[in-house]
């Protein structure tokens, strides 16, 4: 596909004009700025299995390149979709200490990039599709017609 309207990719407006951000991925869905809001995180739903990819957003040259990108097989661990675990890895959010709370294929990944590590994972062996914060410090998952609220619970060394 050619760059612009029709192109698989993340966009912005700006000065009325439409730029394209970045077409490195084959599916681009959810995205996050980290709290300093100097990366962008942004998901790519693609069929064969989730992956996150960072984008610095001080470089003033379009589109941007790729920091870097998680996926299963950096993070050692399976995220990809199977009969048990369907859908697409789709929203996410950014928590204050940099970590991504994402839908997966099945449910919901905690995952720490400066690590390269899942810290969690919660399997509602369902599609989701969307991640919020709730005030309280609850977490509200949805998918397929569904709103589950989680209570966070993270371990003292990672709280």
């Amino acid at each position: 596909m050619s760059e612009g309207a029709g192109c698989k990719g993340v966009y912005r407006i700006r000065k009325g004009r439409v730029e394209l951000v970045t077409k490195a991925m084959t599916r681009p869905n959810g995205l996050a700025l980290t709290p300093d809001k100097k990366t962008l995180w942004v998901c790519n739903s693609a069929k064969e299995g989730p992956s996150w990819w960072a984008f610095a957003l001080e470089s003033p040259f379009l589109p941007l390149a790729p920091l870097r990108s998680l996926d299963s097989k950096n993070l050692m661990e399976d995220l990809d979709p199977t009969a048990e675990r369907p859908g697409a890895s789709d929203g996410f959010r950014i928590d204050s200490e940099g970590r991504l709370w994402t839908t997966i294929p099945g449910g919901l990944a905690v995952i720490d990039p400066s690590r390269n590590k899942v810290l969690a994972k919660v399997m509602l062996n369902t599609n989701t599709s969307n991640v919020e914060f709730a005030a309280d410090g609850s977490i509200f998952i949805t998918g397929l017609g569904h709103l589950w609220r989680l209570t966070k619970k993270l371990p003292p060394e990672l709280a």
